[in-house]
């Protein structure tokens, strides 16, 4: 497998040169000898997606969902779950790109991208996660890397629920009374 982790390399030197294509047809080529192999995979993946070529990075990231990802593949279910979002969204799907996102989000909540990932879906029309601080609870550092609309509608739904307490209080005091 160290020749494919030499291609791989290649194909990232190429891309850093402006030469997508070029890698994408290296890549391809290594993808016939060893089409398992899950480097490949995201290395193809991953230069599809930057040269524009979002069927063929969709087909290579689904492809990666099934093989086995342990702690020593260099992509983990969460970062494909991830970049199949991005994908999804760029294929003008928001809707499934939420869930993919939220996916990623229930296996992996400290990926570092998946706050800015699921306010560009929002924005493109794939609706609001059914918790609004579901994209930024219980981590200090997703709260840091959330946008200021993110931390608005946590606040805002901080609010609602502040509000929803004090007429319920309110109700219950006034049937205390009669």
């Amino acid at each position: 497998m160290r020749e494919c982790a030499a291609c791989c390399e290649k194909a990232r030197q190429l891309v850093a040169q402006d030469k997508g294509e070029e890698a994408m047809e290296m890549l391809d080529a290594q993808f016939r000898k060893t089409p398992g192999d899950v480097e490949v995979l995201a290395t193809l993946g991953d230069v599809a997606l930057v040269v524009g070529d979002l069927q063929r990075a969709q087909k290579m990231y689904r492809a990666l969902l099934l093989q086995k990802l342990d702690e020593s593949a260099p992509i983990s279910k969460a970062q494909v779950f991830a970049k199949l979002a991005e994908v999804t969204l760029g294929l003008g799907e928001p809707r499934k790109a939420r869930n993919l996102a939220e996916r990623a989000l229930q296996a992996d909540p400290a990926l570092a991208d998946l706050p800015q990932l699921l306010a560009r879906i929002a924005a493109r029309g794939g609706g609001e996660a059914e918790n609004p601080a579901s994209a930024v609870a219980g981590d200090e550092g997703a709260w840091r890397l959330a946008s200021d609309s993110e931390r608005k509608k946590v606040a805002d739904f901080g609010v609602i629920l502040a509000l929803v307490a004090i007429v319920a209080l309110a109700t219950l005091s006034l049937m205390l009374v009669v």
